[in-house]
């Protein structure tokens, strides 16, 4: 499971880039996916990776603050519309 972890996210860091590059109606989305892909990730390592005995989850806070990012990276984006 710790090689899965590391490789998805590598993959989700890799692609993160990307996200400026679809259109910007979608950019807010594709980015809180990668993110929260990448939360998950962190919250499967810091259950040592025992995913069959514990459900990783994150918190309402956690989740708040993928979105605040999230709108607050592309707050420009939609102001010059």
């Amino acid at each position: 499971m710790r090689i899965l972890v590391e490789r998805t996210r590598e993959l989700f860091r890799k692609g993160l880039p990307l996200v400026q590059c679809v259109a910007p109606n979608l950019r807010i989305d594709i980015e809180l996916f990668s993110r929260g892909g990448l939360a998950v990730l962190d919250a499967i390592e810091s259950i040592g990776y025992n995913t069959l005995e514990q459900r990783p989850s994150l918190t309402g806070a956690a989740k708040l603050k993928l979105i605040g990012r999230a709108l607050g990276e592309h707050a420009l984006t939609y102001a010059r519309r």
